[in-house]
Formats: C-alpha cells, sequence, structure tokens
C-alpha cells in the first residue's frame, strides 16, 4: 500500500481540522512532535513540542498523512512524499537498502512511536519515500 504524506510546515493542525470537516474522515490519529523520540540533532523548543509529528486520516477511504515537519526536511522531497506500509520487517529492510543505493538517508532505520521499523529516504531520483512495518 502506498500513501501520500504531506509537509505542511506548522499548518497540520489546521489542516487536519479542515479535511476532517471537508471529506468526514472516519479515522483520524494524530502525533505530536513530544510524542516522537527525542533526537539530540534537532532540538525541540517549547512551541515546536506541540506541532503534529504525524498524522494518518482516513479520506474517502484512502490514508493521507499530514505533517508540521519544517526546515531541512520541508526541502529534501518538496512538500509530498510517498508512504509505503509493509507486512514483513525484512522486505522492508530490502527495500531500504535498494533505495539508499546511490540515494540519500533522511531518517535512520529505526522504531517510532507509531511503526515497529520506519525509514525515510531519498532515492537517486530525488523521490522521498517513508518505509514502515507495523
Amino acid at each position: 500500500m502506498i500513501e501520500p504524506y504531506i509537509n505542511l510546515g506548522g499548518s497540520a493542525q489546521e489542516a487536519i481540522a479542515f479535511y476532517d470537516a471537508v471529506f468526514h474522515c472516519k479515522s483520524k490519529k494524530i502525533y505530536r512532535l513530544c510524542d516522537m523520540p527525542e533526537n539530540p540533532d534537532l532540538p525541540l523548543t517549547e512551541e515546536m513540542r506541540h506541532l503534529v509529528g504525524d498524522s494518518e486520516l482516513e479520506i474517502c477511504g484512502s490514508i493521507v498523512h499530514i505533517s508540521d515537519l519544517m526546515g531541512d526536511f520541508m526541502t529534501r522531497d518538496g512538500h509530498i512524499s510517498l508512504m509505503v506500509h509493509f507486512d514483513e520487517a525484512e522486505a522492508l529492510r530490502e527495500t531500504y537498502k535498494k533505495l539508499t543505493d546511490e540515494g540519500q538517508v533522511l531518517m535512520e532505520l529505526a522504531p517510532q512511536p507509531f511503526a515497529r521499523e520506519y525509514a525515510w529516504v531519498r532515492d537517486r531520483f530525488g523521490v522521498g519515500w517513508q518505509l514502515m512495518y507495523d
């Protein structure tokens, strides 16, 4: 399954409320940056702690992710990347290895609050891929 991932750099909460009102989302999950593992390279200010680190909205039967990722992440993929869900961890690892060959790791493969394993990479063509094993 491939899902679109939209980075809005500060207006994710407003967009989530808007899309929920427009599409009457059947399910909605929101993870704040303060819910994510701490990254010493990206310390969070008090203002940043409450921004949306990830969200899932079911819109017309499809999952759409929206976040507030800012700064360098905004310029790495533009505003949209693709999220791929895997049924097996080994398939994720194989895909990660292939996509990072001549590509770039944006977030190392590691557990996250929303996934057993997760990585974000940009392939050699500049396409952003978020890889997740639930």
